[in-house]
């Protein structure tokens, strides 16, 4: 979780063996506790690490993955159930926090488009072996799936679909002279598109 820490955690690396070709976090898989068996202060430790942490290597890995061409890959392995908490019976705990692992990733797979970049979920059932097979496997995937989740042997691809907005549509706001907004964030450009539109 600290940014001089995993710089110097990457420099070893490259210095031992050279540019990273590959990214993959496995430190979700590591704990089984669900999201309502942990403390404030657990929640934010967990997010840290898991979250903040794959966002910190990323950023640090960017031009080891980017020279690495279309061989470069970054994969996150969650554990929210195959199907990303979709469909799971209330009764299965699972740690909501993934979800943040897994929007990070489909971030970083659009604007990178040249690195291979998936989120892998997972029964909390299945096995470690089971769990290390299907990786190497979506490693060499050839198809440019984001998400994919792993029932037993099954494999599920989670894509997002258009569809109708249901009931009436809100009101409209119509901004004016007298407005003012304060507009945030915007590290890849988004922020100035928004502003310009408000504008």
């Amino acid at each position: 979780t600290d940014e001089a820490g995993v710089a110097e955690a990457l420099g070893l690396v490259r210095a031992q063996h050279g540019p990273i070709g590959a990214l993959l976090h496995l430190l979700p898989l590591a704990s089984d506790a669900a999201g309502d068996e942990i403390d404030p202060a657990g929640w934010k430790k967990r997010l840290d690490l898991e979250v903040r942490g794959l966002f910190l290597l990323a950023r640090a890995v960017q031009a080891d993955l980017r020279e690495a061409g279309p061989g470069g890959v970054l994969l996150a392995a969650t554990a929210m159930g195959g199907a990303y908490g979709l469909d799971l019976p209330s009764s299965q705990p699972f740690f909501p926090g993934h979800g943040g692992l897994t929007g990070l990733i489909k971030t970083i797979a659009r604007e990178w488009p040249r690195t291979r970049c998936k989120a892998i979920d997972f029964d909390a059932a299945s096995s470690p072996a089971g769990r290390a097979a299907l990786l190497l496997q979506e490693m060499a995937a050839a198809d440019d799936e984001v998400e994919i989740g792993y029932r037993d042997s099954r494999r599920l691809a989670v894509r997002p679909l258009p569809a109708a907005l249901a009931g009436e549509a809100a009101a409209r706001l119509v901004p004016d002279s007298s407005w003012v907004i304060l507009v945030t964030g915007g590290a890849r450009g988004i922020t100035a598109e928004i502003a310009h539109e408000l504008a």
